[in-house]
């Protein structure tokens, strides 16, 4: 795989390649760098070289060594698969990938071994084979997956480019107004805490832009909300979460970037014990034995979710 420098600003090549190859985690990448895997122009350089314009990176996928991680009998919600994708509806409290090598945790790649034991991509690493995306744990909704490592390159490249149109509901303390809008603003690791994401001024912050359209406005004797359709321009981390907190209506049950009182008064009231946030619609395209085609995969809100909207007046 290569890659062409062209931005006018200079950028370290770990961050940039952290952007560019959003199915490798920071880590891998600096692994992949010291190891001499990534080269540019041809040299093994350090991670924190300064890239200037027109600098070509090399990328040598070295061979994956096999995981460690043994399949588990978690049911999984299929929504749609096929030679090449498996594609389900994730429940809430369960993480897409285990953190490190002795994390025992189930997770759903330990789900999907189980489920597809011959296949998935190798693209992902020993920790996430076939993950092309991520949901955080507590998130609900759509999760793509790679069988195949062309597959997974071909899906990876649309998240890249920002062609895959992805739509999520949630539910937003205060009344939004007005109620259509749109955040544009960069997102970095927090400085004062390095488990959370902020919106930041940096200039090594991420673009992040995400719209929303408040569908309905809510109501209890504890205070007023809005239920909103969300799309993501692009794929941050905590993204939906930091925006909507940023512009003061954070996501009801969220106990990082949330209101403690909201989130204690939802549990009490409706036993909501994670945040309000379902990944609903993804539309993307996915290889075909002929031609390729687009598909839109969709999963209704979850029951807890659901009982919420309707005993809120």
């Amino acid at each position: 795989m290569q890659i062409q420098f062209t931005q006018e600003s200079a950028q370290r090549l770990d961050h940039f390649l952290n952007a560019e190859l959003p199915d490798f985690s920071r880590t891998q990448i600096q692994r992949l760098i010291t190891e001499g895997a990534i080269t540019v122009n041809n040299k093994p350089v350090k991670k924190n070289y300064v890239l200037t314009e027109a600098d070509k990176i090399k990328i040598t996928i070295p061979d994956l060594k096999p995981s460690k991680f043994s399949p588990k009998a978690i049911k999984l919600d299929v929504i749609y698969e096929d030679k090449n994708i498996i594609a389900i509806n994730k429940p809430a409290g369960l993480s897409v990938h285990p953190r490190d090598q002795h994390d025992q945790e189930p997770t759903i790649v330990n789900a999907l071994l189980a489920h597809c034991p011959k296949e998935l991509s190798g693209i992902g690493g020993v920790l996430r084979p076939g993950i092309v995306h991520r949901l955080d744990k507590d998130t609900s909704g759509i999760l793509i997956v790679a069988k195949n490592d062309t597959t997974h390159q071909f899906l990876s490249k649309q998240f890249q480019d920002r062609t895959v149109k992805k739509h999520y509901q949630t539910l937003a303390i205060g009344r939004i107004k007005p109620q259509t809008g749109r955040i544009d603003a960069p997102i970095h690791r927090d400085q004062a805490d390095r488990k959370k994401m902020s919106v930041s001024g940096l200039p090594n912050a991420r673009h992040a832009i995400t719209e929303y359209e408040v569908s309905e406005y809510l109501s209890d004797a504890f205070g007023a909300y809005s239920l909103c359709d969300i799309q993501i321009l692009t794929g941050r981390t905590h993204q939906i979460r930091v925006h909507l907190q940023a512009i003061g209506y954070p996501i009801v049950g969220d106990r990082t970037y949330g209101i403690k009182k909201y989130n204690d008064h939802f549990t009490e009231a409706y036993n909501l014990n994670r945040q309000f946030l379902h990944a609903a619609q993804l539309q993307i395209k996915i290889p075909g034995d002929k031609i390729d085609k687009k598909i839109t995969l969709a999963a209704k809100l979850p029951d807890d979710l659901q009982k919420i909207i309707s005993e809120l007046a």
